[in-house]
């Protein structure tokens, strides 16, 4: 833009810069911010039962496949079999690979659901099912 900033934000932008105790110029640390690890903590320590160290034992991450990739890198040592249920999301066969495991596939069955209200014959298509694990598809493995 070719104009000056409203006064109200220049104001702003040097309190911030000039008051470090209200405003530190620096990343929180990189397992979530301290002040939501502890909420979380004194949340789920209800749940659980037990108290839950938040510095310790909580860590936010910016999405799932941070956090799975983070989970795998952790539990996951060289060498290791991975269970993977197909289908599954393509993202966790390289996880498991870059964490040094190897990924065995294990199928799922698809069992469409059976409408016993439906009197016609015809209508091949599928509305719903669940997926079951078959045990020998598993041993098999």
């Amino acid at each position: 833009p070719d104009w000056l900033p409203p006064d109200f934000a220049v104001e702003s932008l040097v309190s911030a810069t000039v008051d470090s105790t209200k405003f530190p110029h620096q990343y929180t640390r990189t397992a979530g911010h301290p002040n939501l690890v502890k909420q979380l903590a004194r949340r789920y320590s209800k749940h659980m039962g037990r108290t839950i160290d938040p510095m310790n034992e909580v860590s936010v991450t910016v999405g799932a496949s941070q956090a799975l990739y983070l989970s795998l890198q952790t539990l996951v040592k060289p060498g290791d079999e991975v269970i993977l249920f197909e289908p599954f999301f393509d993202l966790y066969v390289n996880q498991i690979k870059l964490a040094g495991g190897t990924p065995v596939f294990v199928p799922l069955t698809f069992v469409p659901y059976n409408d016993a209200n439906d009197d016609n014959d015809d209508n091949d298509e599928i509305t719903g099912g669940t997926w079951i694990l078959e045990p020998e598809k598993l041993e098999n493995a």
